[in-house]
Parts: structure tokens; sequence; C-alpha cells
């Protein structure tokens, strides 16, 4: 392990807001990802915030859609979290 920096995260975030395509993703890559915006938002709080309307629009494109009860559930939790 090495330690991360809050650019070496938000280069991480940006770059899955950016390239990876959620929606076409099966369960289980669409959970990790949401599992990995669990992890940023416990780990590096700051981050989030300092990328402001593009993290919530990021996440916004991530979920949009998702229909599978599992990964609805980890949603209802991180939304509250993301939005404030």
């Amino acid at each position: 392990r090495w330690p991360l920096t809050n650019r070496d995260v938000e280069l991480i975030i940006t770059s899955v807001f950016s390239e990876v395509y959620v929606q076409s993703l099966d369960q289980e890559g669409r959970l990790q990802v949401l599992k990995l915006i669990e992890s940023i938002l416990n780990r590096f709080p700051e981050v989030p915030s300092q990328l402001k309307h593009d993290f919530v629009y990021g996440y916004l494109q991530i979920i949009d859609g998702e229909r599978d009860p599992r990964n609805l559930m980890v949603i209802f939790g991180l939304t509250p979290r993301v939005l404030r």
C-alpha cells in the first residue's frame, strides 16, 4: 500500500466519471463503482467537496437508471452524503 493524496483520489474519481460507462457494467461492476464512491466519501471526504458540482453530476450519471435492488440500497445510503 502507498498513501493516496487528495489529488490522486480526485484523478481516480474524475477518470471513473469520464471514462467508465457504468450503466453498461453488470450488477457487480456497478456495485463496485458505488463502493469506490463510498470509500472515497469515508476516507477522503474533502475530495467530493473540492469537486463540488462535478462530483454530484458524475454521481448522478452513475446512478441514472439503476434498477437492481442491491445497488439501490447502496445508492439510498450514499445519496444524502453526496448531496451534503
